[in-house]
């Protein structure tokens, strides 16, 4: 009370201080009313005060950790729902890369990443189709040059690469063991039909000529056989000829049949 005393006579407007009573530190705090004449006076013990701050704290501390678990439990739940179609369309592509165009993406959310594994399906269903499309076309192919006895063949002038169809063995008697266009003439072609083709290979390759048609001669298990070589050149866009491409038919048997013509006309 004295201590409120010195600070009524002294006309302070407002301020605290603490003192000690029965060994308790005791806060003051006061305001004066303009308005009225008072002075508002506030006591309270200081260890009061020390565990009201320390509840408050520890609520802030419990609040800010729930929050937290909030935080982190709803962050997953959010990144489980990005990263899980991602995932599984990551998944669907390392199958597709490896060739099996039958693996679909399960993925069917009504969402965007809903939306792009429906269309990314869409677009390996048309992807397979073309595919099963083009594996019947090639058998087609195969199956109608077993029949008619011909060989594709083709010359890559940049890469002195030969390929040809599957009927090589059949029709030349022989694997291809040389990747070369020169070796190949002169292994399985006889020499003068070779020089032959050899020029007209060259007018080819020169722009002289852009298609040629030579009857060749070859043997076969020891017997002669006469095959049709076509051939035609391909250019590119600077005029120089990149590929030369053409055809081989067995044609043995009209050859004799000419032959026998022949021989019963005179």
């Amino acid at each position: 009370r004295n201590h409120l005393n010195e600070v009524i006579q002294s006309k302070m407007v407002n301020g605290s201080y603490t003192y000690t009573l029965d060994d308790e530190e005791r806060y003051v705090a006061f305001y004066f009313a303009k308005d009225i004449g008072w002075t508002v006076c506030i006591e309270q013990s200081v260890a009061d005060m020390q565990k009201q701050a320390i509840v408050g704290s520890m609520f802030i501390i419990v609040a800010l950790i729930i929050l937290v678990v909030m935080i982190t439990i709803v962050s997953r739940c959010i990144v489980k729902e990005i990263v899980t179609p991602i995932d599984m369309l990551i998944e669907t592509m390392g199958c597709v890369a490896k060739g099996d165009l039958s693996s679909y993406c399960s993925y069917s959310a009504n969402d965007e990443f809903g939306e792009l594994s429906r269309h990314y399906n869409h677009m390996i269903r048309k992807l397979e189709e073309s595919n099963n499309a083009l594996s019947e076309s090639e058998e087609r192919y195969r199956m109608a040059l077993d029949a008619i006895d011909q060989v594709i063949w083709e010359y890559n002038v940049e890469e002195n690469n030969f390929l040809a169809t599957e009927n090589w063995d059949k029709i030349i008697g022989r694997k291809i063991e040389a990747e070369d266009i020169s070796e190949v003439l002169e292994k399985n072609i006889d020499a003068k039909d070779t020089a032959r083709l050899k020029e007209s290979l060259d007018k080819c390759l020169a722009g002289e000529i852009s298609d040629f048609t030579h009857d060749i001669w070859i043997k076969k298990d020891g017997v002669k056989c006469c095959l049709l070589c076509k051939g035609h050149a391909i250019v590119n866009s600077g005029g120089k000829v990149e590929k030369l491409i053409g055809i081989l038919t067995d044609i043995t048997n009209n050859k004799n049949n000419e032959e026998r013509m022949k021989k019963l006309a005179y």
